[in-house]
């Protein structure tokens, strides 16, 4: 069984292709993202290899505005943290 997912331009695009041809995004449409598909994806995620099988999946999905700025800013410094050596600004 070949899995397969939807190109932007509606073509699909086989797994291993669709990994091997994805870029990074830096502008996301501001269309809402369903809840079932949210939780799909959380789902998924937790089939990935984890070191040592932890599974240390930790998962965060805010719909709101508000709500996705105060986790941006949370993430932005503990990558601030990460980038300096743990020695923060």
């Amino acid at each position: 069984m070949m899995n397969t997912t939807t190109a932007a331009t509606g073509e699909e695009l086989g797994l291993f292709e669709a990994i091997r041809t994805t870029r990074a995004i830096h502008h996301l449409k501001p269309d809402p993202v369903p809840t079932e598909l949210i939780h799909e994806v959380c789902e998924a995620g937790t089939f990935a290899p984890s070191g040592g099988n932890r599974q240390p999946w930790i998962f965060v999905a805010d719909t709101k505005p508000a709500g996705r700025r105060v986790i941006a800013d949370i993430d932005r410094s503990h990558v601030d943290v990460y980038n300096t050596g743990g020695k923060g600004r």
